[in-house]
């Protein structure tokens, strides 16, 4: 096995735990666990931006699904997740669009 598949098997197993812990919380409609808690973990996880940006490509899954239209969003995480756009480009040459329908999605009031 090469290092490259090694960290991309590592991604892929990441990715399914982040997607498991936003549907439990999302089950049990903690929204202060999930935003207080799991995504601060996730953001210090190792330091680590790449882990970071899966956290955030996950949530939108759910954001795009309405998983969350009965939640209001924190400010800060609404501040990281637009950082992100703005802080990579490839994340605003490649999906303008999704920013605009997950922005859209929010609940900001």
């Amino acid at each position: 096995m090469t290092k490259n598949h090694l960290e991309q098997e590592k991604q892929s197993k990441f990715r399914k735990i982040v997607r498991i812990a936003i549907e439990f919380c999302v089950e049990l409609k903690d929204c202060d666990f999930l935003f207080k808690d799991l995504c601060w973990l996730f953001q210090d996880y190792g330091g680590d931006k790449d882990f970071e940006t899966l956290f955030i490509r996950e949530l939108e899954v759910f954001i795009l699904a309405g998983k969350f239209s009965e939640w209001q969003f924190p400010a800060d995480v609404v501040e990281t997740y637009i950082g992100h756009y703005y802080i990579s480009k490839d994340f605003m040459i490649s999906s303008p669009e999704l920013f605009q329908q997950v922005i859209v999605n929010l609940n900001l009031s």
